[in-house]
């Protein structure tokens, strides 16, 4: 099931979650067992700015642009 999340496309397959998101210049792709992504980034990642990027999903396909 594909589905669209404050500027993010995620995908839920079984137990999987995967959320890919505009990131400055390029994505940043995460995947949890979890119900969902834990709110907190650990500091693993500085926060850039991004733009608002265009996504559209259709059927079983899911596009960034």
């Amino acid at each position: 099931m594909l589905f669209i999340e404050q500027n993010a496309l995620l995908r839920r397959f079984d137990k999987e979650l995967l959320r890919i998101e505009p990131w400055g210049d390029g994505l940043r792709v995460r995947a949890t067992e979890r119900a969902a992504f834990l709110p907190e980034d650990f500091g693993a990642l500085l926060s850039i700015p991004t733009s608002e990027a265009r996504i559209e999903i259709r059927g079983n396909e899911g596009w960034i642009s």
